[in-house]
């Protein structure tokens, strides 16, 4: 699960969806949600938006940029 976390780290600046993901490591994208979740407790999708959220937050705590630049760079 480490080297999928990385990896979505790493690509969150794309759009990302399961079958991608899942096409990336050759695994059937249903097989990668399912271990995903049991690993994780969380979804594929639930975790991208978490990240996401996590830098949108951090950008709001720590700069002055406007909500537009800020979702922008938080992959929104």
């Amino acid at each position: 699960m480490s080297n999928i976390k990385g990896w979505i780290l790493s690509n969150l600046s794309s759009t990302l969806t399961v079958s991608q993901i899942a096409a990336h490591f050759e695994f059937n994208p249903n097989y990668l949600e399912r271990i995903f979740k049991q690993a994780t407790g969380q979804t594929l999708i639930q975790f991208i938006n978490d990240l996401k959220m996590e830098r949108a937050q951090e950008l709001l705590l720590k700069t002055n940029f406007p909500i537009k630049r800020v979702a922008s760079d938080a992959c929104f």
